[in-house]
Parts: structure tokens; sequence; C-alpha cells
């Protein structure tokens, strides 16, 4: 009973710390003019979304009886999606040449992962799912 205790503020502590790196990275990308055109500013701010995005999901697995099942919708999330877009941004802000690859599969990938998360979350409360 003690370690669900743990591993529940566990995931409420990623949760948070998702959000205040969102936060932060925000801040970071605010001003337009550090980018060398819009898509690549909007690239970068739906990051962050996606960021804000996980860390409410991290939060509201901790309530479930096993939370990795969707946290590994977040996580993979969170990676795909929001590190991919920071990496790109440093290499904008920074002046970088750009990736000679296209990223928007891998973009797709972790948004979807992020709404399989909120689906699984929601048809658990449903009762729909018995683990």
């Amino acid at each position: 009973r003690i370690y669900q205790g743990i591993m529940n503020m566990a995931w409420h502590y990623v949760g948070v710390g998702s959000f205040a790196t969102g936060l932060l990275f925000g801040m970071i990308g605010r001003k337009r003019i550090y980018f060398s055109n819009r898509q690549q500013y909007n690239k970068y701010h739906f990051g962050v979304f996606c960021q804000f995005l996980s860390g409410f999901g991290f939060i509201l697995t901790r309530k479930t009886k096993n939370p990795m099942h969707a946290g590994a919708f977040f996580i993979s999330g969170t990676l795909c999606n929001s590190l991919l877009a920071y990496y790109e941004g440093y290499r904008d802000h920074r002046e970088y040449a750009p990736l000679e690859y296209d990223t928007a599969t891998v973009r797709l990938f972790g948004f979807y992962s992020i709404l399989s998360g909120f689906a699984l979350l929601t048809l658990r409360s449903a009762g729909y799912m018995i683990f």
C-alpha cells in the first residue's frame, strides 16, 4: 500500500515536471523573431502544447491501478513530438542547417499516442477496460 502511494506521487511529480518543462521551453521560444519562418515557430509551440497535454495525462494516470499502461503513451508522445520540436527549434535558433529528413510522420505518431493515452483513460474510467 505504501509503494502504491509512492508511485502515485511519482507520476504526479512527472506530470508537474512536464508542465514546468513546457512552460520553460515556451518562454524560451516566445518571440517570433528567433525563428526563421512561421512554420518552425508553429512546430515548436505545438511541441510545447503536447508537453502540456502529456503532463495533464501523467497526472490523470496516477489514479489508475497500473499507471504505466496509459503512461507509456504519454511518454512516447513527449519523446516523439515535444523533444523533436525542441531539437528543431534549437537548431533554428542557432542557425544550423535544417534537418534533412521529414519529421511529420514521427510528430503524427507522437500526437496520436497522446490521443490514445487519453482514449485509454476514458475507456478505463467508463468501465470498459478491466486492467
